[in-house]
């Protein structure tokens, strides 16, 4: 007992201090993962929750609009997302809330690496032997592009211009009738797309996480008209393979 109060009588204040900021961080960090799991645990819980909410939403009833079935007869359907290393396994969730039954296929674009992070893609059993799934292996990380272009020139390589293509992020859980709701927007409609983005337009005075702000000048350097519209959005866009221009795509990828 003699030898530890002597020993400890023996410490500088200025290396007591230095323990006590040591322990101090010590115990911060410590809360921070212990908070980062509590957090990872609720979302996962709130995912669930999601899920269980979305198979339980309607599905528009095709046989009730006369025309909708030959117009998705015309325009078959496919899907397409990217994704990111430590989510890659949630997709089969994502792809579970929806009604697929009139999707030929679900194209998720993978590169070898994770640009970010250099981390290699590990691919789940369960998307690679889902019946709708076709895993593209991209020859690079384009970011964002990334879930459209692969899965643009897979269409179209298979002369399928008149697909209708809905791009989907892979962070959502989305409403089980997802699919037939972008067909019907676009055959209702008479349009070539539609869209359930919470960002519709680019520009400064948008509402948009700051990602996504281009200067407005260099936007109408690309696009002819007054009103620059959003290539992709945050939530799900659906479009007709052949109205898009992959030079403007691949313009905006250029300038990223």
């Amino acid at each position: 007992m003699n030898f530890c109060w002597n020993t400890l009588s023996k410490i500088s204040d200025a290396t007591y201090i230095r323990i006590g900021l040591l322990w101090i961080v010590i115990a911060s960090v410590a809360k921070c993962i212990q908070h980062v799991d509590e957090m990872h645990q609720k979302r996962l819980l709130q995912d669930q929750t999601y899920l269980a909410e979305a198979l339980e939403m309607p599905v528009r009833d095709v046989s009730a609009y006369p025309g909708l079935e030959d117009f998705l007869q015309r325009h078959p359907i496919y899907i397409s997302l990217s994704t990111i290393p430590k989510r890659i396994g949630y997709i089969e969730d994502v792809l579970r809330s929806i009604d697929l039954r009139w999707v030929e296929k679900v194209f998720i674009a993978v590169p070898e690496r994770f640009t970010r992070t250099n981390e290699e893609y590990h691919i789940p059993a369960s998307l690679l032997f889902h019946e709708k799934v076709e895993i593209i292996k991209a020859e690079k990380d384009e970011g964002p592009i990334t879930k459209l272009l692969p899965a643009l020139e897979k269409v179209r390589g298979a002369q399928n211009d008149d697909a209708l293509l809905i791009v989907l992020d892979d962070d959502y859980i989305y409403p089980r009738g997802l699919v037939l709701e972008h067909a019907y927007a676009v055959w209702q409609g008479k349009k070539t797309s539609a869209s359930s983005a919470i960002v519709a337009q680019l520009g400064e005075e948008a509402k948009m996480p700051h990602a996504y702000r281009i200067n407005k000048t260099v936007l109408q350097r690309i696009f002819t008209q007054k009103d620059p519209r959003l290539v992709h959005g945050v939530g799900s866009i659906g479009f007709l393979a052949s109205t898009v221009d992959e030079n403007i795509v691949r313009a905006i990828l250029a300038y990223e």
